[in-house]
């Protein structure tokens, strides 16, 4: 059973340990739960615009420094590199709909520094994982470059170029997609559900984790329709220099949190 507005059992970390069952959603309750995101977005816009704002400003300002620094090469993996550390910044927005949920206040210092995280060294550990699989993503983009392309290109134009006109460029952007594949999903498997269940419970990083990758493959179609959504939602964010993460950001995070919700059961 789902707990309604205003639970008192939901003012502070709900429930010790692992949900008892993991719930079969369909494609439906993907809609569903953007129809609540979205829903959480228009109640809390200020917290949630304030937050979505910082992290296209921070978007913007690392490709920018990339690119500024010659490696013209690393601004997509830059941009996966930022979907894989999505789950970390989105702690804020669930405790936004967190605590909406309960009938609490939300207001923006609630989505920069929540205030009842259920375990808050858990969020840190696995927040700490995910920048390890960020900066090992980057250092073997890097690794991949410098082995196919000499010299480098430094701007955008001529690394379209060099991808799409040339033998070792064909050949990096194959063995990037694959590396970029595997490192999505691990990030994505184990944290889609993880950094919810930690906001949401007294639960050790490792319990939540394993229940993430139980949800993931409970769950397989549904879960890889909303890991789509998200990848576009970025590469669309992308394409408009981060303004638009302003918004993305946000509806994303609520809409995990909502997803969540419909997949863990006591």
């Amino acid at each position: 059973m789902f707990r309604g507005l205003g639970d008192p059992a939901l003012q502070e970390p709900s429930a010790s340990g692992a949900p008892t069952w993991i719930l079969e959603i369909v494609v439906a309750d993907i809609w569903g739960a953007l129809g609540a995101g979205a829903a959480d977005l228009r109640a809390m816009a200020g917290p949630s615009l304030v937050l979505g704002g910082v992290q296209a400003a921070v978007g913007l300002t690392l490709t920018a420094f990339t690119l500024q620094q010659g490696l013209a090469v690393l601004v997509v993996p830059l941009i996966i590199g930022l979907a894989i550390l999505g789950p970390v910044v989105s702690v804020g927005f669930f405790e936004l709909s967190r605590r909406r949920e309960a009938g609490l206040d939300a207001a923006w210092w609630s989505a920069l520094v929540p205030r009842r995280v259920g375990s808050l060294g858990g969020v840190v550990s696995l927040g700490l994982m995910l920048a390890a699989l960020f900066f090992a993503w980057m250092g073997l983009a890097l690794l991949l470059a410098r082995l196919t392309i000499v010299p480098m290109p430094i701007d955008l134009a001529s690394l379209a170029a060099t991808l799409l006109t040339t033998p070792e460029g064909l050949v990096l952007l194959t063995l990037a997609d694959l590396a970029a594949l595997l490192f999505a999903a691990a990030a994505f498997a184990m944290s889609v559900m993880a950094f919810p269940l930690l906001v949401d419970r007294d639960i050790d990083t490792v319990t939540a984790v394993l229940t993430s990758v139980r949800a993931v493959a409970t769950n397989p179609w549904p879960m890889a329709l909303w890991a789509v959504i998200v990848a576009a939602a970025f590469a669309f964010a992308a394409l408009t220099a981060f303004i638009a993460f302003v918004v993305i950001s946000p509806l994303l995070g609520h809409t995990t949190w909502h997803l969540y919700r419909r997949v863990m059961s006591d």
